[in-house]
């Protein structure tokens, strides 16, 4: 039997496993997980990757970490509850048969501001130079690709009860049937991005260009079933949304849904007017395409605060 190491991290309620996990529904990490080239990223998994019938990819926003970085953090403790693990099981209660896929930033500059410069030119403080050839998207299949099989693998092993195909894998009709589970294409996916992790999103969207010619694109972007952009934003000075009508009409022509969060956290920020300014244009312009968008406009009437910013994460649901 495997021995499986359990932690209740920091009273959040969260129940994480490193190796073997005792329940398909509970968190996993596997660390250093590869995607292309020689990138790799640790990525979360919440939920049954058995069971699923919809999956969904997380980028998560600056201070953002593991419970117990946050914890031992001067300023993240504040804001300790909203830890990628935690925020993992949220999404996973929120979307019904949904496994929750979160691709951890590959650096956090001062333990604090992602990076996530395996997705998209970024400089040290995470803020991002997009173009249509960085390969985000090459990066986010593999990565994903591998996830999947790590987490089918992890869940297998820690199936008490059993069928013939993990008994005897060499019975006729066992590979393929393994092999068909662990086809990611098969599954609809959703990817979400909060706060800094939004420029992810944007980037893959400057990526959508090579559409017709990358056939591996193709055919994983036809399974996107929707994008969510949840209260973005960055320090950078401009390009939080994008306002550029030649890449928008490539969103649009993917044909996936498109949500829009947001709070005033970002949107009215007297520092960063430019935010707001971006995401009307960015929600203006795709109605104007035909995109099929929706915005969402919480906490309208309170003060501007990141408590609010971190609780779109509560509201957000599946479409």
């Amino acid at each position: 039997m495997q021995l499986t190491v359990v932690r209740n991290f920091l009273g959040t309620g969260l129940i994480f496993t490193m190796a073997g996990a005792i329940s398909s529904h509970r968190c996993r990490r596997f660390p250093n997980v590869q995607g292309s080239d020689t990138k790799q990223n640790d990525v979360i998994v919440c939920g049954s990757i058995n069971t699923a019938k919809h999956h969904l990819l997380f980028f998560g926003g600056d201070a953002q970490d593991y419970p117990e970085k946050m914890k031992a953090h001067r300023d993240n403790v504040h804001y300790l509850e909203w830890n990628l693990e935690s925020t993992a099981e949220l999404l996973q209660k929120n979307f019904d048969d949904t496994v929750i896929f979160v691709m951890k930033p590959s650096k956090m500059f001062l333990q604090t501001f992602s990076i996530y410069s395996n997705f998209v030119e970024s400089n040290q403080e995470g803020t991002p130079t997009f173009s249509s050839e960085f390969g985000g998207f090459r990066h986010l299949i593999k990565l994903y690709s591998n996830a999947c099989k790590l987490a089918h693998e992890d869940e297998n092993k820690s199936t008490s009860n059993e069928g013939s195909c993990q008994k005897n894998k060499a019975e006729p009709g066992c590979e393929t049937e393994m092999s068909e589970r662990l086809i990611p294409a098969r599954v609809p996916i959703s990817i979400m991005g909060f706060s800094k992790g939004c420029v992810v999103l944007n980037q893959l969207v400057y990526e959508l260009e090579q559409i017709e010619t990358n056939e591996e694109l193709k055919n994983f972007s036809s399974n996107i079933h929707a994008m969510y952009w949840l209260d973005g934003g960055h320090i950078g000075g401009s390009k939080a949304w994008i306002t550029d009508d030649d890449v928008l009409v490539h969103l649009k022509n993917l044909g996936c849904k498109i949500v829009v969060h947001v709070t005033p956290y970002q949107i009215r920020d007297p520092m960063r007017a430019w935010i707001g300014k971006e995401e009307s244009k960015f929600v203006a312009k795709l109605k104007k395409l035909g995109a099929k968008i929706e915005q969402h406009v919480h906490f309208d009437n309170e003060d501007r605060s990141i408590t609010n910013h971190f609780k779109v994460l509560t509201v957000v649901k599946p479409v």
